[in-house]
């Protein structure tokens, strides 16, 4: 069971044993107690993370906030070192290692300024797993020409990063293409609906 499940599943089986308890002296009630609950387990998700001293990293930030959280879908990651590799990528250091929670991953994504830079993600959206430790790495290549394309600097932010809560798929074999069921878009794709 994720600490997600756990946390809700504590939840529940707390306002239960006590649901008729009401606000005593400052004490809140199981209803408040069940709200905060899901508030802390579904609003809130926690992230080791060690930041490297000696690449004087930084600890990702959401750019806005109002009314006291924050709301962008995700933080800010910045650059700590630039390597131009061989076959024109760009790798750059974050200087960050992270340890999500029980099935949760850390996604990367792109952000505009990279995009007007003339430059993706090669492997976008970068996905760091739970079990992984190392310094997280962004790397780019050109979509213009590469001395056309504005290479990313120290300091720079460099990309999105997002957690995310990750259910185990499990696949269910079926015998024949009909027990998948029917759609009214069926097997259209690739351009299908001519828009």
């Amino acid at each position: 069971m994720s600490k997600l499940s756990n946390s809700i599943a504590n939840a529940i089986i707390n306002y239960v044993k006590g649901r008729h308890r009401l606000p005593i002296d400052g004490v809140p009630s199981n209803e408040d107690m069940l709200r905060e609950a899901f508030h802390q387990a579904l609003d809130y998700v926690n992230v080791k993370i060690y930041i490297d001293p000696e690449a004087k990293a930084k600890i990702p930030e959401y750019a806005h906030y109002e009314n006291g959280h924050a709301v962008d879908a995700a933080c800010d990651v910045c650059c700590t070192s630039v390597e131009i590799m061989e076959d024109g990528r760009i790798k750059c250091g974050t200087g960050i290692h992270v340890a999500p929670e029980d099935r949760d991953k850390v996604s990367l994504h792109p952000n505009s300024r990279i995009t007007k830079a003339g430059l993706v993600i090669a492997n976008s959206p970068c996905t760091v797993d739970e079990s992984y430790r190392g310094e997280i790495f962004v790397v780019f290549r050109a979509i213009v020409p590469f001395s056309q394309a504005k290479k990313p600097g120290v300091g720079d932010v460099i990309c999105q990063l997002e957690t995310i809560h990750v259910r185990e798929t499990r696949f269910i074999q079926v015998d024949n293409l009909e027990d998948l069921g029917t759609t009214s878009r069926g097997d259209g794709g690739f351009g299908s609906t001519a828009k």
